[in-house]
């Protein structure tokens, strides 16, 4: 079974984002910030993440660059309600691309299930 990591510090979305992928099959964990959602990479098997980037605490930047140092093989999606988000270089410099960010809200929810089954699919 694969499985997946969401952080986010909405509870509705972090819900609704689990009981999603569950329903289609994932095992799903979820953290309301970076440090714990750290905490749950060390200790399960996790094959994708999807990040909020503002988050209390570390922000979700922050978390994607220490996730990859634990990690480096995890597949991530940016999950972002700022229009304004622009990766960062140091995104870049770990293999990050514009294809891994979506913006909230969406409007269909196979689009994420789409781009968390295509990441994991090809390595």
């Amino acid at each position: 079974m694969q499985s997946l990591l969401v952080v986010d510090d909405e509870q509705m979305i972090r819900s609704n984002l689990q009981a999603y992928f569950e329903d289609e099959g994932y095992q799903v964990f979820a953290a309301e910030t970076g440090e714990a959602g750290l905490e749950i990479l060390n200790k399960e098997m996790i094959h994708a993440a999807i990040v909020d980037m503002r988050l209390s605490g570390m922000d979700g930047n922050a978390f994607v660059l220490a996730a990859h140092k634990i990690k480096p093989e995890l597949k991530i999606i940016i999950h972002t309600g700022s229009s304004e988000y622009v990766l960062p270089q140091e995104l870049l410099d770990i293999g990050m691309t514009t294809d891994q960010v979506i913006f909230k809200p969406l409007a269909d929810m196979k689009t994420l299930i789409n781009m968390v089954g295509k990441l994991i699919a090809h390595p």
